[in-house]
């Protein structure tokens, strides 16, 4: 089932988040660090653990615990590799690390429920992400909850346009 809101991408019931991140772990800006924030630093040690240990390039993604975020339920951060830090992203290695993500979601960490922020729609044009976010997770809802969320608004109804969606989600 397909779900887009404005509002937290930190949904309690939700099994995983996923959250921007670069190539250095590094979770201080944007909704990397609204996620750091509510997880805690932990989180970002872990990250940047991972990301000194093996060679992570853009377009793919790792997974971190969840951090106090336990606590509502969510059990694991995706992180979405969509830029080395302080490089400008683009909508390719968006498109690839929320493929790669869905597709582990639902075939190695059975994962029943995710919730996806706006990729790079600071530095990507809003609709062109939302058109292709759409794209993507179409071909994931069958098997996967997917909660695209986001506090900007102009992102949401463009994703629901292309979702065909009406209201707050299609239940």
């Amino acid at each position: 089932m397909l779900h887009a809101e404005v509002d937290s991408l930190i949904k309690q019931g939700v099994d995983a988040i996923v959250s921007e991140s670069n190539t250095l772990g590094i979770m201080r800006r944007g909704v990397s660090n609204f996620i750091r924030l509510a997880a805690g630093d932990d989180v970002e040690k872990e990250s940047k653990k991972i990301c000194s240990n093996s060679k992570v390039e853009e377009g793919s993604f790792y997974i971190t615990n969840s951090g106090n975020l336990a606590d509502i339920g969510i059990k694991k951060i995706y992180h979405a590799v969509i830029s080395r830090y302080g490089i400008l992203s683009s909508i390719y290695l968006v498109c690839d690390s929320v493929r790669k993500i869905l597709r582990d979601a639902t075939d190695n960490q059975k994962i029943n429920s995710i919730s996806i922020p706006g990729l790079g729609i600071n530095v990507i044009e809003k609709n062109i992400v939302a058109i292709n976010m759409a794209r993507i997770v179409r071909n994931f809802c069958s098997n996967l909850d997917i909660y695209i969320m986001d506090f900007d608004k102009d992102f949401i109804k463009n994703v629901k346009k292309h979702l065909l969606i009406i209201g707050k989600n299609n239940d």
